[in-house]
């Protein structure tokens, strides 16, 4: 990276070591964390020490840590650059506004992580099918999924860096918990085929459920001095 041979710009939450060093060095210390790769193999993943350095110098850098003075390496660290085309050429389905019937989906929109890869996979897969039928497209709102939010994100705003979908992004984040996730999605699945009929019938009796109570609730008229004791247990 620092020789220039790549000069993509690589993503914001998982830096080299070498892209720490530079951008923080005023620090003496830096945190690795050791994780076993199996329960049944001795391979360990140094997390903290991500690096495209030259092989002979991450195994000297990584002699230097305490307790790795013998370590072994199984395979060196290494670099990857991969460029994407802007998403703004895709409609909120995931096809491209250019050429009909290609859809898009995972890097190749600039998006970085397994989650975010695997929720345009599904929607650009339904959408295709969709398509193919001749039935009418599933596009989610901001305030139903956070699909929705990475989408509009990248169709709408772009994205100058490898993009990861966060909490911060949603302005309904508190609407889009995975306690309700099955009230806000098991409908749309149920009416594509993908969810079963017991599924469905299973939501619709908890939605029946939880609405008694809070009739219940909204009826019911508790002193302080009633309810007080009970609660302390």
């Amino acid at each position: 990276m620092f020789a220039g041979r790549i000069d993509g710009v690589g993503p914001r939450y998982c830096p080299s070591i070498e892209d720490k060093i530079n951008r923080f060095a005023d620090r003496d210390r830096h945190q690795l964390f050791v994780e076993p790769e199996g329960w049944n193999t001795v391979e360990i993943y140094v997390n903290g020490f991500s690096t495209s350095l030259p092989e002979d110098v991450q195994y000297k850098a990584l002699r230097t840590v305490p307790g790795f003075e013998n370590v072994r390496f199984f395979r060196p660290g290494y670099a990857i650059e991969y460029d994407y085309f802007p998403p703004t050429q895709l409609s909120n389905t995931l096809e491209t506004k250019l050429i009909s019937n290609l859809f898009f989906a995972g890097q190749i929109n600039g998006t970085t992580g397994y989650e975010e890869a695997a929720c345009q996979g599904l929607m650009a897969g339904i959408n295709a099918h969709q398509k193919v039928i001749e039935s009418e497209a599933l596009v989610l709102k901001r305030s139903e999924a956070y699909i929705g939010v990475l989408i509009d994100d990248l169709i709408n705003k772009g994205t100058e860096e490898p993009y990861r979908m966060f909490t911060s992004r949603a302005e309904y984040r508190t609407l889009l918990r995975q306690d309700n996730a099955d009230a806000r999605l098991t409908p749309l699945s149920y009416k594509l085929g993908l969810a079963k009929e017991e599924r469905m019938i299973a939501i619709e009796k908890k939605n029946k459920n939880v609405a008694e109570i809070k009739t219940i609730l909204q009826k019911t008229m508790i002193e302080p001095e009633e309810i007080n004791s009970f609660l302390n247990l």
